[in-house]
């Protein structure tokens, strides 16, 4: 059995130089492959139409575990394609964007008289946008979804202020468990000292005492441990979400495939549909849904001391 890094192509290759033919003698192609390798008959089972009859079974003849090693190979690289194919660098609003009749948009090039040309369709044939138009509108929308410089500085400035109140009371409880914990361990001490020299209690006492320390040391470690913040650059993250928030277009226009389609499912997760003139209404992701309300109530900084900030933790 090939390796599990080769691909088809190789193993094709490599069958080829073996002198491995179908029966009518022509060598076997890498679809012939792709369905060979995934036959349920080398691992000892006769697979018919979906069943396998009773007694229809055998000695494999590759080992269970390798056979499905080699399927789950295949599982994956076959995601990986389906990905590949649906995150098209040329149609990056492909699937993301929906035509009114709820369809999701597809992408293709249509060939003119001397160039071709990329366009967004609907497969109901109910829209067809040149891809340059659809786009620029979509670049408008996330335009639309960026706060206001003043808000994205109030927004930063809540959300530290929370963080360093935070901040203020985990040290509180740290010390406060600290303390907890030396005493534990001048406890333990003694309960050695008098197992160990003065020998006042006996074995059973000692065991069960120390097993009670020992279980609320644990117990206060642990919640020491989670008191204690992160040593998060809280200002730092908060100045890549301000870059992100006051310029998602940018980052869109910037980013590659892979990226393109994370940003938009983190920016207008619900996608957004297009009826050949204009985008519908937009539902956005959770981060921008936090920076409207924050616009809202921007009255001054003083009157939104106290709200919660957009993080857990």
């Amino acid at each position: 059995m090939a390796a599990e890094g080769a691909s088809i192509f190789e193993i094709t290759e490599k069958m080829k130089v073996l002198g491995l033919k179908t029966r009518e003698g022509n060598a076997v192609l890498p679809q012939g492959w792709a369905k060979l390798l995934r036959k349920p008959i080398y691992k000892g089972i006769v697979d018919v139409a979906g069943w396998t009859p009773a007694g229809a079974a055998f000695d494999p003849l590759v080992p269970t575990d390798l056979f499905d090693r080699v399927q789950a190979v295949l599982a994956r690289r076959r995601h990986k394609a389906e990905r590949h194919r649906r995150l098209h660098p040329d149609f990056p609003l492909r699937g993301h964007v929906r035509c009114s009749c709820g369809r999701p948009l597809t992408g293709s090039w249509v060939k003119g008289r001397t160039k071709r040309y990329a366009y967004y369709s609907c497969p109901a044939s109910c829209v067809s946008t040149r891809k340059e138009r659809l786009e620029e509108v979509y670049l408008g929308t996330l335009a639309e979804l960026a706060p206001a410089p003043e808000f994205m500085r109030l927004f930063k400035a809540v959300v530290l202020d929370a963080y360093q109140s935070r901040q203020k009371d985990a040290r509180r409880v740290v010390v406060e468990l600290d303390r907890r914990l030396a005493q534990l361990d001048k406890r333990k001490a003694r309960l050695e000292e008098a197992y160990l020299y003065e020998q006042s209690i006996d074995r059973d006492a000692y065991i069960r005492h120390s097993d009670r320390l020992s279980e609320a040391r644990a117990l206060a470690f642990l919640g020491r441990h989670d008191a204690q913040l992160d040593g998060l650059d809280v200002e730092a993250l908060l100045g890549y979400a301000e870059f992100m928030a006051l310029n998602p277009g940018r980052l869109w226009q910037e980013a590659g495939p892979e990226q393109k389609a994370r940003l938009q499912a983190f920016m207008v997760p619900s996608g957004l549909t297009w009826d050949g003139e204009r985008i519908g209404t937009v539902a956005t992701g959770l981060f921008f849904s936090r920076l409207d309300g924050v616009s809202d109530e921007a009255g001054s900084l003083v009157a939104l001391q106290g709200i919660e900030p957009w993080f857990d933790g």
